[in-house]
């Protein structure tokens, strides 16, 4: 009895540290400088509306070349800082569907975003700090990545729903979204063409 009281508290703190780490994601999101670092943009429905929204910087399909787990410091209002778990995602340019004439093919970019990202293999202070949001990225593998540029250059992303992988030629979204239900198992490359047919559209 004694065991199973032991277990279910450790349980209890696991499920209750989860939901702390989520509302100081929130807080710091909230608090953060404008176009904040690492806050989740609510892009519109459906795909080209959120193409066209003034939230989005930069629209790349890139392939994944590493991943770390890491510590993001954050400038906060009032001339605070503060520091939170992060992963950061290094990718390779493959094309450029939106940007400021800046990110080109072949080009190397780091994106984050606030909370680890657990495996099965992560130990317990990772899944402890992880945000249970996000699932891992696979290297190797190319992504579609909505992303925002704050005040100070650093790459973040728009949200786990504006991630989309391709796989055996099939779009997988990285979490289940209104956006990612659209497009899943849909092929890749019409995905891609409907993006980049869209994106000509915007003034350059």
């Amino acid at each position: 009895m004694a065991c199973f009281r032991s277990v279910s508290s450790l349980r209890i703190l696991h499920r209750l540290h989860i939901a702390v780490l989520v509302v100081v994601v929130a807080f710091f999101a909230i608090t953060i400088n404008a176009r904040g670092q690492g806050s989740y943009a609510s892009l519109p429905f459906p795909l080209e509306k959120a193409i066209d929204s003034a939230d989005v910087d930069l629209i790349v399909r890139a392939r994944v070349s590493a991943t770390r787990n890491g510590i993001h410091t954050a400038k906060l209002q009032g001339g605070r800082t503060g520091q939170m778990p992060a992963t950061f995602v290094t990718v390779v340019v493959v094309e450029v569907f939106k940007d400021h004439n800046v990110v080109k093919p072949g080009r190397s970019l780091e994106i984050g975003h606030l909370g680890f990202t657990a495996d099965d293999r992560s130990t317990e202070a990772v899944r402890r700090d992880s945000d249970p949001q996000w699932l891992p990225f696979e290297v190797g593998r190319e992504y579609v990545l909505f992303v925002l540029i704050n005040q100070v250059g650093d790459l973040w992303f728009c949200g786990p729903q504006w991630v989309f992988g391709a796989h055996d030629g099939k779009v997988v979204p990285l979490v289940p979204s209104r956006v990612g239900e659209t497009w899943k198992g849909k092929p890749w490359e019409t995905f891609v063409q409907t993006i980049r047919r869209h994106s000509q559209k915007q003034p350059q």
